[in-house]
């Protein structure tokens, strides 16, 4: 019986914390005050925040290259070996309205120079004249 006599000396005193925590969630559950007729807020309540979300950071747009750069670009892959990077470079310049006509004669040359190298022996002969402004 001794279990029997402890198991009552914990209810015994759990008995009191029980009575406050049922007392403590009443209160809690009860519902707020009325809110006033004037239009004002209850007390005790509180307006609740709203967050606006914020766009995130717009991408600008690419700059185009200028075509001196595309030229200079082109002719370093020529130097380099990589004939078909130096082809678009060149058909970069040549499809660039702002591109004078010394950029582009230099264009033609160097598309010239990347299809013989690459063995477009009828390309090369033609690219000098292909393209328009």
């Amino acid at each position: 019986m001794p279990f029997v006599d402890q198991l009552s000396r914990s209810c015994s005193q759990l008995r009191l914390p029980i009575v406050l925590a049922t007392l403590l969630l009443t209160a809690c559950g009860s519902s707020p005050l009325p809110a006033p007729s004037d239009g004002s807020e209850a007390p005790g309540t509180f307006p609740t925040a709203t967050i606006a979300p914020t766009a995130g950071p717009t991408a600008s747009p690419t700059p185009e290259p200028l075509p001196q750069d595309l030229v200079s670009q082109g002719e370093r892959d020529l130097r380099n070996g990589n004939w078909q990077a130096a082809q678009t470079e060149f058909e970069a310049v040549l499809r660039n309205s702002s591109a004078t006509v010394d950029e582009i004669v230099s264009a033609r040359i160097g598309l010239a120079q990347a299809a013989q190298r690459q063995g477009d022996f009828v390309g090369a002969r033609e690219a000098p004249v292909s393209y328009t402004h």
